[in-house]
């Protein structure tokens, strides 16, 4: 980006961003709260059991591997976490679980209507990362948001291609 400013914010600019940046923050912890008791209602309802109730997942190309791994048995041992269980082992019990709640248990419909939740804070962060770079870069407001665009465009084509030689 050619001929970027640098912008001095006054007191009064910088505190007024840190504060909308901190509202924002709290927005989104209330969407992500959202979201979170979606899927616990959904969890409560199958009595926090390991319920098969996605109908495409034989269709899943990993489909084999959970079997073999032991995602359909009635009481699969990444299901419940156990506070003396080893930190590693904890992880991949807690790795498998998300695993199986998005891919096994959550329906087609039930997903889409988590991601849904989750998309409302898509703005506000997007809001967030310019913020960030008008007080953390000396940005102006429009440079900020043309930056934050361009990173936009950069992630949805993989981002740049680097090439060690």
């Amino acid at each position: 980006m050619a001929d970027k400013k640098n912008v001095t914010l006054t007191p009064e600019q910088r505190k007024l961003l840190e504060e909308e940046e901190e509202r924002l923050w709290e927005e989104i912890e209330k969407i992500n709260a959202e979201a979170e008791a979606y899927l616990q209602a959904i969890l409560n309802s199958v009595g926090n059991k390991p319920v098969v109730r996605n109908p495409r997942v034989k269709e899943n190309p990993w489909y084999e591997d959970w079997k073999r791994w032991g995602f359909f048995d009635p009481n699969p041992s990444f299901w419940e976490i156990k506070p003396d269980d080893h930190p590693k082992t904890k992880a991949i019990k807690d790795a498998r679980k998300h695993l199986f709640i998005f891919e096994c248990l959550l329906t087609p419909e039930e997903n889409e209507e988590y991601e849904r939740i989750l998309a409302k804070a898509d703005p506000l962060e997007r809001r967030i990362k310019i913020i960030d770079k008008m007080l953390n870069d000396g940005l102006s407001e429009e440079e900020a948001e043309a930056e934050v665009a361009e990173e936009e465009r950069e992630e949805e084509e993989g981002g740049d291609a680097v090439l060690f030689v």
